[in-house]
């Protein structure tokens, strides 16, 4: 849910290139101080599979290109590997140079 309060007796399980691998930490460090919204995500696997992929996955090295959070989200969740944002991205790339040759 959407705006759900979150509390320190949490641990997170990410992949970030502050990291620069799959790292599970407290939740408090893992916001930094920052406010951090839960999104819920459909999925047919029950928690604690969820759960213990991604804790399989711990130490695994974070690539922009081939392993980001996105990547992680999508492979515990679905069990397929894919990040949207990365898509977004590369569209964008596509997209550029036709953008600034129309600005001419």
């Amino acid at each position: 849910m959407l705006g759900e309060s979150i509390t320190e007796r949490f641990t997170v399980i990410s992949c970030s290139q502050k990291h620069g691998k799959v790292v599970e930490e407290n939740f408090d460090v893992f916001s930094d101080g920052q406010d951090v919204t839960k999104k819920e995500m459909k999925t047919s696997f029950q928690s604690h599979i969820i759960i213990d992929r991604a804790r399989k996955l711990l130490g695994k090295k974070y690539n922009l290109l081939t392993f980001n959070c996105d990547h992680l989200v999508s492979l515990v969740y679905t069990g397929q590997k894919s990040s949207g944002q990365l898509k977004k991205a590369i569209v964008c790339l596509c997209l550029a140079p036709f953008v600034i040759a129309s600005l001419r």
